[in-house]
């Protein structure tokens, strides 16, 4: 069955409606701060990378700017958001989808971004990941990656993020 991009997009997004990276609203440790301005993408001050053709799912939201960059559109948020707009990026975050290409596995792995922004990622007590939002999230990554242009961008997204992995590790050495 051949899906469209928004029925995919929407696919995903309901597969992620009801699950979150823990079992009750990880905002409350740390006061929201992925959804603040200044704190994922060093580029635009902040904001969430969109998927291609995701701004005009989500575009008529007021509460979001969206903006060009030369890595596609960025999506900032004023930190109050109606929730059934959030584009996938926040639905999955403080994760990356990790994609192998050999393989063609799909894992869910920290996003090396999230580090100085969310509890989760820093392995605070209570923080545990729900195994149900896990499961979803790879689902809705196997959605997405039915469309060519999707594919490509998460792949992308997976290349960037496993490169600062290597990065830090050279550092850490």
């Amino acid at each position: 069955m051949k899906y469209t991009k928004w029925a995919l997009l929407r696919r995903a997004y309901a597969l992620l409606e009801d699950s979150t990276p823990l079992k009750y609203d990880c905002g409350k440790l740390c006061g929201g701060a992925c959804c603040k301005a200044d704190t994922i993408n060093s580029e635009t001050d902040g904001g969430m990378s969109l998927l291609p053709y995701e701004d005009a799912l989500i575009g008529g939201c007021e509460e979001f700017d969206i903006r060009d960059t030369n890595d596609g559109k960025v999506l900032i948020c004023n930190g109050r958001c109606e929730r059934l707009f959030r584009p996938f990026a926040c639905r999955i975050f403080p994760y990356y989808a990790r994609i192998d290409e050999k393989t063609g596995s799909i894992s869910l792995r920290l996003d090396p971004r999230s580090v100085n922004v969310c509890p989760i990622a820093t392995k605070q007590k209570g923080t545990r990941h729900s195994v149900y939002f896990h499961r979803n999230a790879v689902r809705a990554v196997r959605f997405l990656m039915k469309d060519e242009d999707f594919k490509r961008e998460l792949i992308k997204t997976s290349d960037f993020c496993d490169g600062l992995y290597e990065f830090y590790r050279t550092l850490v050495k």
